[in-house]
């Protein structure tokens, strides 16, 4: 009797649940029909003329690979929000240089992280400001600017697309303190920035000063008059600054990186400096490091900056043909392999 109930009350149970919907059967993926191919072929080939394209137009420096630092919010509200950031870290910033100030030995040294508020939450109308509070800071023997922040506040500046105040900020390290970023690599956006066509366009419109006394910057009057203009902005003169500051900080890999020699000969070379001492040391360095070290150091790069070599690489190439220079084979023939690096 007992087993009669159990199998009873299982059979009801059974009735009482209703069996699982059978799912309607899924579509076939596309990347399974029989146009996938032709989809694949087509957009093969529509990348290969972007990238023919963006081989030949030299405006097209790209920019994409390079995260910006500069915030993006979204609708007025992200901008009131970040401005109020940016008001609270010139308060902070204002607040330390006041106890600064006092010299009363009871005030506690402030955090150098309100400079990295204050640089993070900048927009590039507010960097005038913040290159004047730098200096402030500066002036009052507070802390270091840290090498990060350091590195931030150059890459705000060439954000905003000023590579010139991006060099003067680290020409003048009586000024503003900010050091040379100890890697190499956090100037490469600079070298870039002042070899760009765009600079040597507007570059062209100006008055330059001449050779290697345009980079002589009097220290003492940059101390006296505060915020300090460089006496050129010529991009040759700009990058070969640069180019002296990183092999004095960085003397065992700067003079042999590819992406400084070649940045610094595509600037002088754009602007009209065919033939100086200082191009034709340089020209020599390039040579003599030869095309395998620099093909080397180009296929270890992100492909932004294996870009930036290979056009700077083929600006220089071009520029060596017309004017018949002796080296132009050999450029001409770097160019070519760097070219064949980056559609890798």
């Amino acid at each position: 009797m007992l087993s009669r109930v159990c199998t009873s009350c299982v059979r009801s149970a059974r009735q009482l649940v209703r069996p699982a919907a059978i799912p309607a059967a899924r579509p076939a993926p596309r990347a399974f029909s029989a146009a996938a191919p032709l989809f694949k072929k087509a957009h093969k080939q529509v990348q290969e003329e972007f990238d023919d394209e963006f081989a030949e137009d030299e405006f097209d420096d790209i920019e994409e690979d390079l995260p910006s630092s500069s915030p993006s919010p979204s609708g007025s509200s992200g901008a009131q929000s970040r401005e109020a950031r940016y008001a609270q870290a010139v308060t902070d910033v204002q607040a330390a240089l006041r106890r600064a100030s006092r010299h009363d030995g009871r005030s506690r040294t402030p955090s150098p992280k309100v400079l990295d508020h204050l640089v993070r939450t900048s927009t590039p109308s507010q960097l005038p400001e913040v290159l004047a509070l730098v200096a402030k800071w500066r002036a009052a023997n507070l802390p270091a600017v840290p090498d990060h922040v350091a590195a931030l506040l150059v890459t705000r500046l060439v954000e905003a697309d000023d590579g010139q105040a991006a060099v003067e900020v680290l020409l003048n390290r009586d000024l503003y303190g900010v050091d040379v970023p100890e890697d190499l690599k956090a100037l490469y956006p600079v070298f870039a920035k002042v070899s760009h066509p765009q600079a040597a366009a507007a570059a062209a419109e100006e008055t330059p000063a001449e050779g290697d006394a345009a980079v002589e910057a009097p220290t003492a009057q940059a101390q006296g008059q505060g915020a300090y203009r460089f006496l050129s902005s010529k991009p040759a003169d700009l990058a070969f600054a640069l180019q002296g500051l990183a092999t004095h900080y960085a003397p065992a890999s700067a003079p042999s990186d590819a992406l400084v020699g070649l940045s610094t000969l595509a600037a002088a070379l754009r602007t009209g400096e065919r033939s100086s001492p200082r191009v034709d040391a340089l020209v020599q360095r390039v040579v003599k490091l030869g095309e395998d070290e620099l093909v080397r150091q180009a296929r270890e790069m992100p492909r932004r900056w294996r870009d930036i070599v290979r056009m700077r690489a083929r600006v220089v190439a071009e520029v060596m043909r017309d004017e018949g220079h002796a080296e132009v084979e050999w450029f001409a023939h770097l160019a070519e392999s760097l070219h064949a690096v980056a559609k890798k």
